[in-house]
């Protein structure tokens, strides 16, 4: 006996026929799997919600993944089709801005090797390099020079927390990055 998989839409709410009966799915349960690191569960539900879909919060499940340092969901996501380079809708940050925050090389790699661009910025006029900076995330911030990002730049530049880091440090690691 052949098994008929069905996806039906209903209100806005996308339902897929499970063993248990009919179960749903909506993009905040994307993003809850992609928070918590369930790559299984967040693979069931791509089958029924789109990977680039925002939840209530204006984010999306690879920025979730990235902010959360969940390096397996960030390749789930990639593979299914996810824009490495979106924007998040209150802050304009994309993923590669939460992976810097987090700090997980891994996740800024996997990101990175998929085309995100290291020198957007968000409305506070600073790109994923500036973000690592602010929260001490030194390996991941030279990475990130590395592949382009730029030190100065944005509306913000003499604000940004590299600055500010070279000016009360003139001989410590900015410095010594941004005279390489």
């Amino acid at each position: 006996m052949a098994v008929v998989r069905a996806v039906f839409v209903w209100s806005g709410v996308l339902w897929v026929p499970s063993a248990l009966g009919m179960a749903h799915y909506t993009t905040d349960d994307l993003c809850a799997a992609a928070r918590r690191g369930k790559t299984g569960l967040a693979r069931s539900i791509l089958t029924v919600v789109r990977p680039n879909s925002r939840d209530s919060g204006g984010m999306t499940a690879l920025h979730w993944a990235a902010e959360h340092a969940r390096p397996r969901v960030i390749e789930l996501l990639l593979a299914c089709g996810a824009k490495v380079n979106m924007q998040s809708r209150q802050v304009a940050r994309t993923p590669l801005h939460y992976a810097a925050l987090a700090g997980c090389m891994e996740s800024v790699q996997l990101l990175l090797g998929a085309g995100a661009d290291p020198n957007i910025v968000t409305t506070d006029g600073l790109n994923s390099l500036h973000y690592a900076a602010c929260v001490g995330r030194l390996a991941v911030a030279s990475l990130l020079h590395e592949r382009g990002a730029l030190l100065y730049g944005g509306p913000l530049a003499q604000k940004n927390p590299v600055y500010r880091a070279i000016r009360k440090d003139p001989g410590g690691v900015f410095a010594r990055l941004a005279h390489s």
